[in-house]
């Protein structure tokens, strides 16, 4: 009888922790409900404002503007309402000129008047210099040979691929020539892959359009699924002139007068080098302190920009010029001027620049005014300050150059054995196949065969001819290129190299709203 009582006592007790319990748990699940719900419906918010951002910068429109300083969007999913508030980093329209444009987006989820969930992520532009290779149009004469020239990071195309598959292409273990993704625009429309085909050793698939063994692994890392084509084309800038404001600067006009200009704001640099007039040489370089230069000649003479980046240096009178400062030297008359700060990393020429090599040191972006057709001649190679010529980049120094027509002169030898190194992101050209990369008088015999070794990114116009070759995919005459991706180009481009309408997270954090 007792031992009765006890088992009723224990059922009782048992029962009455349950009717305890269970309504704090079935609070516990609707809370963890309500929850997952917020996080969903301020997810859609921040995809929402995304999607309309994007849609801004696709026409040329800045989602953020003097008279929007702060963008504020509203909108609901089911039972749920969102607000979302768009702030541009420091240096995105409003508050400065980068055209790699930072935002903070903070959208909070709210249901009947109650906020619960806030998600707060920073986004970013995505640049051009994220491609390993990117060309606008193909043509008849221009063609990529399989298993001779070779490509690194992701390779685009508005236009159809055109691929040289030489025999023994897919035999053996050979190296394929892609080794990334594969994307085009447009299709071959009588290729069963959308890719267009020459050469003998054929397609990668059969006369019913399905795989050969292996075939695709002779031309892409990652196989077919590697590859997609028919997507939405992506435009080229058809202007330079964002990097023209940014040499110049937010402070007065530019002068019309031949000369290179650093422009300034009660004594300190507002932007960076700018130059009016053809360029007939520009070495860039470090001195003897570290510290990194330029020199640039015009037939009037040669003006000489150092940037006291590492440590002090000294003008031509002996002055001291303390480190953090920009130091502009006359050379024909030993003049000279030294302005606070450092430039923004842009050199921008106006004219043509029909010579450039030399070390790049740190972050920077030459470029030529794209709309007007000037062109820009690499004289020799362009290294590193911070890589031996020939080792993957450190990612430390970065450089990009744009232009309408980027070339290489027959005074460059061409050599096997002593390759040309151009460790930088390039563009060249602008929308309809205009401009573009090319090798001066490639097909010329007397002049050898050398090769190329692109560390960074190549974007074109139109198809860059560089070389002849024979029936067997084998350069015969002019230079071999060898494109070799540098993948902090996509997360650190060169400063105010061209951008693409489309964002990209960069971080993203979730909180509970306090009650």
């Amino acid at each position: 009888m007792l031992l009765a009582v006890v088992f009723l006592c224990c059922l009782f007790l048992l029962a009455r922790a349950f009717q305890i319990l269970l309504p704090s748990e079935l609070n516990s699940a609707l809370r963890l409900k309500m929850e997952a719900a917020a996080s969903l419906a301020a997810e859609a918010g921040v995809q929402d404002a995304l999607a309309r951002m994007e849609s801004d910068l696709t026409v040329g429109l800045e989602p953020t503007s003097l008279a929007t300083p702060v963008l504020i969007l509203n909108g609901t999913l089911g039972d749920w309402t969102w607000k979302t508030i768009v702030t541009p980093d420091a240096q995105t329209p409003p508050n400065g000129t980068n055209p790699v444009h930072a935002y903070q987006v903070a959208c909070t989820a709210s249901r009947g008047g109650r906020a619960w969930r806030t998600v707060t992520t920073w986004v970013s532009q995505q640049s051009f210099a994220r491609f390993g290779w990117f060309q606008d149009e193909a043509d008849d004469f221009s063609y990529v040979v399989l298993g001779s020239d070779h490509y690194e990071g992701p390779v685009f195309c508005n236009d159809y691929m055109y691929l040289f598959v030489p025999n023994g292409t897919y035999t053996g273990t050979p190296k394929p020539t892609f080794t990334s993704t594969l994307t085009t625009a447009a299709r071959w429309s009588s290729s069963a892959d959308g890719v267009r085909y020459t050469g003998p050793g054929g397609p990668p698939y059969d006369s019913k359009g399905n795989s050969k063994p292996g075939a695709y692994e002779g031309i892409l890392a990652g196989g077919r699924g590697a590859l997609t084509t028919g997507v939405k084309r992506i435009e080229m800038p058809d202007t330079s002139a964002t990097l023209a404001n940014a040499a110049w600067g937010p402070v007065g006009s530019p002068p019309g007068g031949v000369g290179v200009y650093v422009n300034s704001d009660a004594g300190n640099v507002a932007g960076g080098v700018y130059v009016n007039g053809t360029v007939n040489s520009m070495d860039l370089g470090v001195d003897a302190s570290g510290n990194r230069t330029v020199r640039i000649a015009q037939s009037g003479g040669s003006v000489t920009v150092t940037e006291t980046t590492t440590n002090p240096g000294r003008a031509p009178d002996g002055r001291i010029v303390p480190k953090g400062s920009t130091l502009l030297v006359n050379e024909s008359n030993s003049s000279y001027r030294i302005y606070g700060g450092v430039t923004n990393g842009v050199i921008y020429s106006r004219g043509s620049i029909k010579g450039l090599k030399g070390v790049n040191q740190g972050r920077r972006t030459v470029a030529t005014e794209v709309l007007t057709g000037t062109s820009l001649v690499i004289s020799g190679s362009l290294t590193s300050a911070s890589t031996t010529p020939g080792a993957r980049p450190s990612g430390v120094d970065q450089l990009g150059l744009v232009s309408y027509k980027v070339s290489i002169p027959t005074t460059v030898p061409r050599r096997a054995d002593k390759p040309l190194y151009l460790y930088a992101a390039i563009m060249a050209g602008r929308p309809g196949g205009q401009g573009g990369f090319f090798v001066d008088d490639y097909g010329n015999s007397w002049l050898g065969k050398g090769e190329m070794q692109i560390y960074g990114g190549l974007i074109i116009s139109s198809g860059d001819i560089t070389c002849t070759i024979n029936g067997s995919g084998q350069v015969v005459t002019g230079f071999n290129q060898v494109l070799r991706y540098d993948p902090t180009l996509a997360t650190a481009p060169p400063p105010y190299f061209p951008t693409l309408p489309k964002l990209t997270m960069r971080t993203w954090k979730e909180s509970a709203v306090a009650q």
